[in-house]
């Protein structure tokens, strides 16, 4: 009978909290020195060997899998490693603005005024742009482009 009892309070336990306990393994991974791929290689070789050696090294383990879905993430993300540049066009930041652009005096201008009539990255990206949106190569409709034919054919 006391068996009996016992296994009915040890499924009743189980069961009121269910199966297992969540464990979220994925952590995220703030220090720079963790995103070298050898990182967590060249900590496990430096663990010393004493009595606590397998449990150290089954935490590293444990840490290395949790940060690598993160890592994986932060790879593959083009904001973070900046592979793509999202459409805009690649620019000279050295050349002067499109107004200053005939200066000849500029050429010769020592590097602190050349900054000065450097180009503005948002405001040239735009122009760019307008420009590529103008100027597309398979627009026929628009009134540019009809007026472009018109004086062509003329």
């Amino acid at each position: 009978m006391i068996p009996v009892v016992r296994r009915a309070l040890h499924t009743s336990v189980a069961s009121c909290r269910g199966r297992t306990t969540f464990f979220n393994i994925h952590k995220k991974v703030t220090d720079p020195a963790k995103q070298d791929p050898d990182y967590f290689e060249k900590a496990a070789r430096e663990l010393p060997l004493d009595d606590n050696y397998i449990d150290a090294l089954g935490k590293l383990y444990y840490e290395k899998i949790g940060s690598e879905r993160d890592l994986g993430l932060k790879a593959a993300d083009n904001l973070v490693a900046d592979q793509q540049k999202f459409g805009l066009p690649d620019l000279d930041l050295s050349s002067p603005r499109f107004q200053y652009r005939d200066l000849d005096i500029l050429k010769d201008a020592p590097e602190s005024v050349k900054k000065i009539y450097r180009r503005d990255m948002s405001s040239e990206w735009k122009a760019q742009l307008i420009g590529k949106v103008n100027q597309h190569t398979l627009d026929e409709a628009s009134l540019e482009m009809k007026s472009k034919l018109f004086i062509s054919v003329i």
